[in-house]
Order: C-alpha cells, then sequence, then structure tokens
C-alpha cells in the first residue's frame, strides 16, 4: 500500500512526535534520516533502506508485517523500532436499564517482521514486537454508591479484553568491528528485544448499592501469547 511516493534521491524525514504526522510508504529509501525525538511510519510489507540514521530517542514505527533490509545503520542513542499492537478500549459502564457493564476489547497483536541491518554505529536500540494490552472491562452499574436508586438491579462488571499476541522477529545483523550486547538497557552498543503477549484487561468492578453491597466484578482477559524470536549473525557484508 503506498500512501505517498517521493521522487527525491536523498530522503530527509522530520516528524515531531507530538505532530500528527502522515505514514511514508515505499519499497526503497536510498537514504532515510529520522531526527532526534521525531517518527516515521512503515506501512510496506518489503522494503530496502541503503542508508538509515536514526538520531537519539528517534522511532521507526512498522504497521503491517514486513521484511525490512538495511544496508548501512547510523544510530544514535535510544533509537526504537516498534512493530507492536495497538491496546484495546475500555468497555462501557452499565447503566440503569441496562445495568452490566460491558466487556473491553482485545488488545491486537504485534506484526512479524524479519529484519536484516548492517550497524555502521550503533548507541543502542530497542525492538519490540509486543501485542497490545486488553481493555479494562466496564464497571456495572452504579459506579458509585451515591447515585443507586431503589428498585433498580445492580450490574455486574464487564470481561476484560484478551491481550494481544506477540508478532515473531527473525533478526539477521552484522557490525562493523564492534560487538554488541544483546538486553543490557542504555549500554553502548546495546540490542534490546522484547516479544511480550498484551496483558488481558481487567475485569470491571460491580455495582454498589446505599448498602455498599456489590454485584460480582468482571472476569479479567487472559495474556496474550509470546512471539518467537531468531537471531542470526552475518558474517560477511557480501549481499548488501
Amino acid at each position: 500500500m503506498i500512501l505517498t511516493r517521493f521522487f527525491i534521491f536523498n530522503l530527509i524525514v522530520l516528524f515531531s512526535l507530538q505532530a500528527n504526522f502522515q505514514p511514508l510508504a515505499s519499497q526503497h529509501f536510498p537514504f532515510l534520516k529520522i531526527k532526534k525525538n521525531s517518527a516515521v511510519t512503515i506501512l510496506d510489507q518489503q522494503l530496502i533502506i541503503d542508508t538509515l540514521e536514526m538520531e537519539d530517542n528517534s522511532e521507526l514505527l512498522i504497521k503491517t508485517n514486513t521484511n525490512i533490509v538495511i544496508k548501512h545503520a547510523f544510530v544514535g542513542k535510544s533509537a526504537r523500532i516498534i512493530a507492536e499492537g495497538s491496546d484495546g478500549k475500555r468497555g462501557l459502564y452499565g447503566k440503569r436499564l441496562n445495568p452490566n457493564g460491558s466487556s473491553g476489547s482485545e488488545g491486537s497483536s504485534g506484526f512479524d517482521i524479519i529484519l536484516t541491518i548492517c550497524f555502521d554505529k550503533l548507541e543502542s536500540i530497542y525492538i519490540s514486537t509486543n501485542g497490545g494490552n486488553g481493555g479494562q472491562g466496564g464497571g456495572g452499574w452504579p459506579s458509585e454508591a451515591y447515585f443507586f436508586e431503589e428498585g433498580f438491579k445492580l450490574g455486574q462488571g464487564g470481561s476484560g479484553g484478551k491481550g494481544g499476541d506477540a508478532g515473531n522477529l527473525k533478526f539477521n545483523y552484522i557490525t562493523n568491528g564492534f560487538i554488541p550486547i544483546f538486553n543490557s538497557k542504555n549500554r553502548k552498543h546495546s540490542i534490546n528485544i522484547t516479544t511480550f503477549g498484551g496483558i488481558g484487561g481487567a475485569g470491571g468492578s460491580g455495582g454498589e448499592n446505599k448498602s455498599h453491597q456489590r454485584d460480582l466484578p468482571g472476569i479479567s482477559g487472559l495474556d496474550g501469547k509470546s512471539g518467537e524470536i531468531k537471531i542470526n549473525k552475518i558474517n560477511t557484508r557480501k549481499g548488501f
């Protein structure tokens, strides 16, 4: 899916994390620079980046299952490649005539990615395919005893949503003469990887009357499954 096509040989991309930006999509970037505290979103299933520069605290956001090849990577401190699922939404609170809270929605699954990367420079990077957390169940009516009216039934809490499954990661890498350190946060040359399933949403609380009697709370959602990680050290730049 191509949202925007760029015909510029050297492409420099700057997007503020706080701003609403249009996601990029292309099959090939000769040059991609992500400025400090900025992010770029990728929607491609196949992507080649000849040279990637990630400044400190920058993000490459992945929103599809994808195969990415990065021929030259220059990575600053606390850079992130994120292929996570989205969190589920909270269920609705019950009402007088429909007292039970509704269930939270499920978290979405993280994305499967194959990442092949040559690090010319690396300070620290975090790679995640975590699943999204499940939404919390809505509370039963009434949410506070003060609002209870005689003659109406208390409501049960809604169930929490299931956590999303994590995506799988196949990580192929080569470095320019240094040895990376895996899962040692914020150390120089560190590569930190997580593929956790999303946490199931908590059940909503049951309704409460003026006598402080409560209906049943909702059931918590199940956690999502963890993803698989395969790490392969490449011994030669041949083929890049």
